[in-house]
């Protein structure tokens, strides 16, 4: 089994002025690019300190300018949210500017609060974002836009742009459970989860037990990934230390929009032990983080593995080093032991 390692940022703001945030981000890029990272992907989130670019397309243009290899995308557009023509056409000029760099990452929304502040109801929001799918992939493979639907009408809208990539930008997307991954699995999009090991492979039997049936045996399978939030440092006390106040951090900012809807739950492990414990943050040095990550990729038998190196307000130094470290010691090492 081959495997591929990418990069997702919340763009968490982590208590920093927001312009030093997006230069410390667009520097974090560049550091992957350099570094041989297949793809950077940054969260949309909205009204929230969890995620401060909710216009990802503004964001990934900059990437696209900054970079030259590395693959990137939104995972994922919060598509509800959108007109899907305007959509069509930021999808075509990211995919353009960056010579098919670009990856489409496409999702319904999370967070209750977040779709209701852009006045949408979280139950409806499914059925929106389906229709909307279909709209967007109707736009980006056709020179006439024609669409009557429940939700959206479009008569004879010619489509001037196109993308890059034919016939469109590669599609990813998340996953909460193995029982969602059919929708995913008979349209052939590239799936990241953020659940424990042994979930994920849950998910990736249902997914593959899916995509076989829809499209045969020949037809090579998506990515099918997870995301975990990473830290390594040149000792395992530093690394705790780090790592610890940036997840509180992170915590914090993440349960924002709980807190003042006064819920409870939360997407996360609430705290650093919690994290570690669960196999969702992993930290160390080099040597113990390389073996837990081959642990884990071997447990769920996942192709794709995320890491998120910026948590909550850890220092941009220290995030380079950390992504430098996994990429020169864990990499090589992961793809050697799933390769044997």
């Amino acid at each position: 089994m081959t495997v591929e390692f990418g990069i997702f940022d919340h763009l968490d703001r982590g208590g920093r002025p927001l312009d030093r945030l997006y230069e410390e981000r667009l520097q974090l890029v560049e550091a992957y690019d350099r570094l041989g990272y297949h793809a950077f992907f940054s969260a949309e989130h909205h009204a929230t300190p969890l995620g401060v670019a909710p216009s990802p397309s503004v964001f990934l243009a900059a990437v696209a300018q900054r970079t030259k290899r590395i693959l990137f995308g939104p995972l994922v557009y919060v598509v509800p949210t959108y007109s899907p023509l305007r959509l069509i056409w930021e999808i075509c000029m990211l995919d353009q500017m960056s010579r098919g760099r670009f990856q489409l990452g496409i999702g319904r929304g999370i967070s209750p609060f977040e779709l209701a502040y852009n006045n949408i109801n979280y139950t409806h929001a499914p059925i929106i974002y389906r229709e909307a799918v279909e709209v967007i992939l109707a736009g980006l493979t056709s020179k006439m836009l024609n669409h009557d639907g429940k939700n959206f009408r479009f008569i004879d809208v010619p489509m001037e742009l196109e993308p890059y990539q034919k016939p469109h930008p590669p599609l990813w997307s998340g996953a909460n459970t193995p029982q969602s991954m059919g929708w995913q699995a008979e349209r052939g999009i590239n799936t990241i989860m953020n659940s424990p090991a042994p979930v994920v492979k849950q998910g990736v039997v249902a997914y593959t037990e899916a995509f076989r049936k829809k499209h045969g045996e020949a037809k090579p399978l998506p990515k099918l990934g997870f995301a975990r939030f990473v830290h390594i440092a040149d000792s395992q006390e530093k690394a705790i230390a780090n790592a610890k106040k940036a997840y509180a951090s992170f915590i914090d900012s993440a349960s924002a929009l709980y807190r003042r809807n006064r819920v409870q739950s939360l997407n996360f492990p609430p705290d650093f032990d919690l994290a570690r414990g669960s196999g969702a943050l992993i930290v160390g040095t080099a040597a113990q983080v390389r073996e837990e990550v081959a642990q884990q990729l071997a447990v769920s038998g996942a192709s794709y593995f995320c890491a998120r190196f910026m948590i909550g307000d850890l220092d941009v130094d220290a995030a380079i080093r950390s992504a430098e470290l996994f990429a020169e010691h864990v990499v090589p090492h992961c793809r050697a032991a799933l390769a044997a």
